[in-house]
């Protein structure tokens, strides 16, 4: 986490932000999700608490819809952008790690092990990091579990 927190504080503060809110079940087309710029212009997305209450609108087959937003963020994100999502549970995590090890997103997953009995808050995470826009060499088995 030492790497994502100081790329994080070098984030250049002039940049441009554009906080929006975007139904995450459908993609870019969607009249619910236009923002103004494409997905390859923004260097941070959050999700938090959303994936896992929509997991049944996210996952097909034990892998990740074509059609959402998560999906597309993965395959068009610009090298160098986050993802970073939290959540009660980790019932997305192995289809979000697996298609973004295929779309060249270094990924950390954490979380389920707290030694602490958290009450409210995110009980698991992922982090994501675009390494690379074109298919990852690293395996699922390589990515970092924390």
């Amino acid at each position: 986490m030492t790497r994502v927190s100081q790329t994080l504080k070098n984030v250049n503060s002039a940049s441009f932000t554009i906080s929006k809110s975007c139904d995450l079940r459908y993609g870019m087309t969607h009249s619910s999700n236009v923002t103004g710029a494409p997905l390859s212009s923004f260097d941070l997305f959050i999700f938090s608490f959303v994936l896992h209450e929509n997991h049944a609108m996210l996952k097909v087959d034990d892998e990740l819809n074509d059609a959402c937003l998560v999906h597309e963020i993965l395959t068009t994100a610009a090298v160098g952008a986050f993802m970073v999502c939290t959540d009660a549970g980790n019932i997305m995590w192995p289809c979000i790690e697996k298609a973004g090890a295929k779309n060249g997103w270094r990924v950390q997953i954490g979380g389920g092990f707290l030694p602490w009995k958290v009450k409210m808050g995110p009980k698991s995470f992922v982090v994501l990091e675009r390494v690379a826009a074109h298919m990852c060499e690293q395996s699922v088995e390589d990515h970092t579990h924390v």
